[in-house]
């Protein structure tokens, strides 16, 4: 574990004492997790723009697409922290970590023309052949860069185990500190607060509520909406360690396909 936290003595004991109201697997757990995006991402890629186009037609007035817009964008809040946990999971699971980082990496850079398409780039870009804005980066950049500090945490730890624990602990700050500077210079979507978030997660992973509680709390910076992060944890506490069905590349995939679904659709509809 995270040298600094060794201290902290937390144990698993609470979360043995009843596993019967555990019943969501992880393939559950991410489809709660995607639809939570899906809803978000409706509100901030169309309902968004049919706010803005003023003389867009619709049965409803003005402040009842603002209050579903909000409404959207709130219910969206739970993806993230599930979608961390889900990564830290990964992270202590997979075979090989660096295989999962380059498909995060791979998935990244898949996924960053659909995320401008759907977010970012206007009608008049589209159709003047502009495919990219740097302007803000994909959330797959994020969680790369979460899981590229969660593995250097844990080589420093291994490869310095005989140094000093102080020297250890600095080493270990400064890996973190430079892949949240990465984030922060690459705009990444959550920035150097959701890779701090994903760190935290992985400090914290020995306990499932003091984890996620540490997770949304960090993502509380970001924005005061995020205080309905905390909604995701009821699905997190409901996990029952069980892989369920395989969702492994829809969930990938997922992210870029209903992204340049929503791009179609704001396209379509003339927004």
């Amino acid at each position: 574990m995270f040298n600094l936290f060794t201290t902290i003595g937390m144990s698993n004991n609470i979360n043995n004492n009843s596993k019967n109201y555990k019943i969501l697997s992880g393939s559950t757990i991410k489809i709660i997790a995607m639809a939570s995006m899906l809803i978000d991402h409706i509100g901030a890629s169309i309902i968004d723009r049919m706010i803005c186009v003023n003389n867009y037609v619709t049965v409803l007035s003005y402040e009842q697409m603002k209050s579903i817009y909000t409404v959207f964008r709130c219910v969206g809040r739970l993806a993230f922290p599930i979608f961390i946990f889900l990564v830290i999971e990964g992270i202590n699971h997979t075979k090989n970590e660096y295989k999962y980082l380059g498909r995060m990496i791979i998935f990244a850079f898949i996924s960053e023309i659909p995320f401008d398409l759907a977010f970012k780039l206007s009608r008049e870009q589209i159709m003047s052949g502009m495919l990219l804005d740097f302007s803000h980066q994909n959330v797959y950049f994020t969680l790369a860069l979460g899981i590229a500090a969660v593995i250097m945490i844990r080589k420093i730890e291994k490869i310095f185990s005989d140094k000093d624990k102080d020297v250890v602990i600095v080493m270990q700050m400064l890996a973190v500190a430079f892949c949240m500077i990465l984030a922060y210079t690459f705009k990444t979507d959550y920035g150097y607060y959701g890779v701090l978030a994903i760190v935290v997660g992985y400090i914290l992973r020995e306990y499932i509520l003091v984890q996620n509680c540490g997770i949304c709390m960090t993502l509380c910076a970001v924005s005061s909406t995020e205080i309905f992060s905390f909604f995701g944890l009821i699905p997190i506490l409901l996990y029952n360690g069980k892989r369920g069905i395989n969702l492994k590349y829809i969930f990938y995939a997922f992210y870029p396909v209903h992204l340049i679904a929503l791009g179609g659709i704001w396209l379509a509809l003339g927004l």
